[in-house]
């Protein structure tokens, strides 16, 4: 709750830090929306007033159809609404539209219904067409983070300005994929102001147009964002915050001090300082445990970029799956969990966590050097191994790859560390310029969410994992509405992952956010990512 500082529009600051998100993939245990904190007695509701927001790293680009990032899309969520959102139910609500999808009885038709008398940010108007060209946008667009998820979509159409209709080429698990995860959980459904995007371009990122309770305000300097309230938003009146800014700082102690001290007043807070934040009781707890993963992803079939044939890089691991399996097992992920996450997190082999419906429940492999090692000498291998490990550089994910260097040294593994930051990251993934790569990833209510790290048509599949057999189930998954199906489809996906370790799953992450007393009505929802539009400050 800070004062204003100056904001330079329009001008985007070298990005910051790599791929652990701060107050993203907050998903609540078993499902459910935490409830936001109310008044006490003796206080007193204050309309108006600022936030300042902790992140481990700067967001990548603020570009709905862009973005990769996790904090990207905790910015993102406050300028810009989506059609659909989830509710505490982790079932799909309109935002946008007015009522959810309006399915064809053969199941190739979708329409959706707008809001009307809403505008974006700019001033403009919010109407099919706008929609189609965001539609239009994401499946297009270089880059795009949400093609993959329309492309069943042969035909989008505005019958008038409140009612768009999507053609499919084939039937979808409805709603559990397009809409449910292209439209509701990720970015997909986010629509962007035409007159911006036909200003900017492929710099829509630079100085974002939306609706939403919030506007862009700016960057300042090279780790702040500065969002403000919108007076173009529908419901203008319910907003009181005035003000977020997002500070990016990605030494955990450095962030957890700034807390402590007034500086933020939220911001996740790294397992190795929880017991210090706590001491004194003072601020609020949030903690909770996510459907996504911690995990390594192994470049197998990606040596010369996501958008060129596949092709298997030079290096160790990718050369002999015995090699991934003995790294595997060199990982003891309970100890990972104990030293590097304060015991924060639940060891894991398998994608899903347990509040899932489709989590593998199978044992995982028990830690075992001699096993390892003995793998290494089956297969020929010269040792030490090496290995190229990318990480982030705040300060847990280098705990973890420093943890993860010292128990693989013991199978004969020489592992280097490679911290850099969130854009050269995404770059060096999707270009195949990397080997491991230690990365948190977002999971949500729809098991589609594996498609996209494991399909191989996919060009979000960094790891370059191929194979007719994993393809033809994640389709089954997508198009099946038999949900017994799915999840015995889903659940063989994860074997044949877990068979290959184009990713090795580490475990899942109990975070653990701390926010300011005097801040009530923050509420956390199952897409994992905090909201703000209900909180307000009191005195």
């Amino acid at each position: 709750m800070r004062s204003h500082h100056d904001v330079a529009r329009g001008h985007r600051p070298h990005a910051g830090v790599v791929a652990t998100s701060v107050i993203a993939v907050l998903l609540a245990a078993g499902c459910g929306t935490s409830e936001p904190a109310s008044e006490t007695a003796g206080e007193t509701p204050v309309k108006g007033g600022e936030l300042t927001v902790g992140l481990a790293a700067n967001p990548d680009v603020l570009d709905p159809s862009l973005a990769a990032g996790l904090e990207s899309r905790e910015v993102l969520t406050h300028i810009c609404e989506s059609l659909y959102t989830l509710g505490s139910d982790n079932k799909p609500k309109p935002q946008l539209a007015t009522d959810l999808p309006e399915w064809s009885k053969d199941g190739l038709k979708i329409t959706i219904r707008l809001r009307t008398g809403v505008k974006f940010n700019d001033g403009t108007p919010f109407d099919a067409e706008a929609v189609k060209t965001s539609f239009e946008r994401h499946m297009s667009v270089a880059g795009s983070q949400t093609a993959m998820h329309f492309d069943r979509v042969e035909k989008i159409s505005t019958p008038d300005d409140q009612t768009v209709v999507l053609d499919l080429a084939d039937e979808i698990a409805e709603p559990t994929t397009l809409f449910d995860y292209a439209l509701a959980e990720r970015q997909g459904g986010m629509i962007m102001s035409p007159a911006q995007l036909e200003k900017l371009g492929d710099k829509f990122g630079n100085e974002p147009v939306c609706v939403g309770p919030y506007k862009f305000g700016g960057y300042q300097g090279q780790d702040r964002i500065v969002i403000e309230k919108s007076d173009q938003y529908y419901d203008a009146d319910k907003i009181s915050i005035k003000r977020i800014t997002y500070q990016a700082i990605t030494d955990g102690a450095v962030r957890s001090a700034n807390l402590r001290s007034g500086e933020l007043d939220v911001a996740l807070v790294d397992a190795a300082d929880v017991d210090t934040v706590d001491s004194d009781g003072t601020l609020q707890k949030i903690d909770t445990q996510e459907f996504g993963y911690m995990g390594l992803t192994v470049n197998l079939n990606n040596a010369d970029g996501v958008d060129k044939p596949r092709r298997t890089p030079d290096t160790a691991m990718a050369s002999d799956p015995r090699l991934r399996e003995a790294f595997d097992l060199a990982i003891n992920r309970s100890a990972l969990v104990s030293v590097g996450m304060g015991g924060k997190a639940v060891a894991d082999c398998w994608p899903f966590s347990k509040q899932s419906p489709y989590y593998r429940n199978a044992p995982c492999p028990a830690p075992d050097i001699d096993r390892a090692k003995a793998l290494l000498t089956e297969a020929g291998a010269r040792t030490p191994v090496q290995v190229d490990l990318m990480t982030s550089t705040d300060s847990e994910s280098l705990r973890l790859g420093q943890l993860i260097q010292s128990m693989t040294a013991q199978a004969g593994f020489a592992v280097k560390l490679r911290s850099v930051e969130q854009v050269t990251a995404t770059e060096a993934a999707r270009k195949g310029d990397f080997d491991v790569l230690l990365r948190q990833a977002a999971l949500g209510a729809d098991p589609n969410r594996i498609q996209p790290l494991n399909y191989s048509k996919a060009d979000t599949n960094t790891s370059g994992n191929t194979g007719e057999e994993i393809d033809a189930l994640l389709e089954e998954g997508m198009t099946t509405t038999d949900e017994a199906r799915r999840v015995k489809v889903y659940q063989e996906a994860q074997d044949l992952v877990r068979e290959r370790r184009n990713i090795i799953y580490l475990f899942h992450r109990i975070h653990q956010v701390r926010a300011n007393p005097a801040v009530r009505g923050i509420v956390l929802q199952p897409d994992g990512l905090l909201r703000f539009a209900g909180a307000r400050l009191t005195k």
